[in-house]
């Protein structure tokens, strides 16, 4: 609330600009309260159901707009709908008494959309034509829960805040109870010097990652030197051994034929003997074909048994071949199955060792070689690593060596305009005074290497001190 000084009338302040001319300024003044709207323009506020207010529509133009009222006559509601607007917490208590929710759309119009409004919308995927106004909305439930909408388009509490940035700041009675905190003090002199933090900011982040991956390769390098022992010992068995791509599968098999054809050995020595000598199966068809060729020519039907007969003598003679193929196969010799069944005992005892499976063993000799060669290379790219953190280093050092410049040079600027308003204050035996200080180096970081306080000497001959140690209420107001 804006409260006039010596009166009991309060007034809400609400200033914002034209939208085809220049920003008014803000004239010292004793209100409490402004609500000041940036590089929009807010046109109407619409409340529905919220805390004492059923229904009000309002509407705003360029300038100044002063809300009066005593107190108690709701015009807190009217920051409280506003807040809601911009994403404030959704709390039910706002929801008025017997109703099931309430709601307070605000529209802001632009001569040209903010680029940080496009970008947010953007990313939210929320359409907006050129020239529309931008139209919010949220409605909370009694129960619990809330709604927001931009445009007529659902959108998450999250985005109205990011939005808020750009559309209104809000300006409390006791606002001024910021300046004793020393905190603020290096952003409002960075401000007053409209100072290029971004380039410091940037500088910071590349110096930050380029120590970040400097720390990581010298970490990667000194476990890999401590492991390089355990890694040459993996890799001499591995190539004492020498793995093979499928090899496993191959000796699987050749085990498992081995073991068949021991099982299977007596049957096929039986069958050996039965094919085996002049009384053989096929010898008897080849005996009984050749009588019978001498007979076939005296009847057709001889003629034909002949002809089975021969099919018969060439079936026997197929069988009698991969009988001998099948022997040979499973031939069982006890010194090469125990070769096969060591080779894969080993083979997956590192596989196990390595947590991988067998055909994956050839990758991790590869493995194991590329890190032993990191080793050796590891000097040389760390060397690098170190020349492009030293020139980040620099390049932040540069560019906030130029910020502390800037920023004591905006601090006699500062001092002096200062100076200027403690006189018609009354003030005449006060002086203020910036102080930029450097830090120590592990205290750098994304706004500079300074540390800023404003100070206050109030009477004459004391020396300078923080304002929260000084400063009265009336000197800080």
């Amino acid at each position: 609330m804006l409260l006039r000084p010596y009166c009991t009338t309060q007034w809400l302040k609400i200033l914002q600009p034209p939208l085809f001319r220049g920003e008014p300024s803000l004239h010292r003044d004793g209100w409490r309260r402004i609500a000041r709207i940036r590089s929009a323009m807010l046109t109407t506020l619409a409340i529905r159901n919220i805390v004492l207010i059923e229904s009000l529509d309002l509407s705003f133009g360029p300038g100044l707009g002063v809300l009066t009222g005593e107190t108690g006559a709701g015009k807190s509601i009217l920051l409280d709908a506003l807040g809601l607007v911009l994403g404030a917490r959704a709390e039910t208590s706002l929801v008025r008494s017997g109703e099931e929710q309430a709601s307070a759309t605000a529209t802001f119009e632009f001569s040209t959309l903010p680029a940080a409004i496009v970008e947010a919308l953007d990313d939210a995927e929320v359409e907006i034509e050129p020239g529309e106004p931008l139209i919010i909305r949220r409605r909370v439930k009694a129960d619990g829960g809330s709604k927001a909408f931009v445009n007529d388009q659902a959108v998450g509490a999250a985005l109205l805040r990011q939005l808020a940035g750009a559309l209104v700041e809000l300006h409390g009675q006791h606002d001024d109870r910021g300046l004793v905190n020393p905190r603020g003090h290096r952003h409002l002199l960075d401000r007053f010097a409209a100072a290029n933090t971004a380039r410091v900011a940037s500088a910071w982040t590349g110096w930050h990652a380029a120590r970040a991956a400097l720390a990581n390769a010298r970490a990667g390098i000194e476990q890999a030197k401590a492991d390089q022992d355990l890694l040459l010992a993996h890799l001499a068995e591995l190539t004492a051994i020498v793995p093979e791509e499928g090899e496993e599968e191959t000796l699987a098999n050749s085990r498992s034929d081995m073991q068949k054809g021991e099982k299977l050995q007596g049957d096929l020595e039986e069958l050996r003997l039965m094919w085996d000598g002049s009384d053989s199966p096929l010898a008897r068809l080849r005996s009984a074909a050749r009588r019978l060729d001498r007979i076939a020519p005296e009847h057709a039907l001889l003629t034909e048994a002949l002809a089975s007969l021969d099919r018969a003598v060439i079936e026997a003679g197929e069988a009698e071949e991969k009988l001998e193929a099948a022997a040979i196969a499973l031939t069982h010799d006890p010194l090469e199955l125990d070769r096969i069944e060591t080779r894969l005992f080993e083979l997956r005892a590192l596989a196990r060792k390595h947590g991988c499976q067998v055909d994956d063993l050839p990758a991790v000799m590869t493995s194991l070689r590329g890190k032993l060669d990191a080793i050796e290379q590891g000097d040389a790219d760390l060397a690098e690593l170190v020349q492009a953190e030293q020139a980040a280093g620099e390049a932040y050092r540069k560019a906030a060596e130029a910020l502390h410049t800037a920023r004591v040079k905006a601090g006699g600027k500062l001092d002096k305009a200062v100076a200027g308003e403690l006189a018609p204050l009354k003030l005449d035996a006060a002086r203020f005074q910036t102080s930029v200080t450097e830090l120590p180096e592990d205290r750098w970081g994304a706004s500079g290497m300074d540390a800023v306080e404003f100070l206050i000497s109030t009477n004459p001959g004391a020396d300078f001190a923080p304002l929260n140690k000084i400063a009265s209420g009336g000197e800080l107001s």
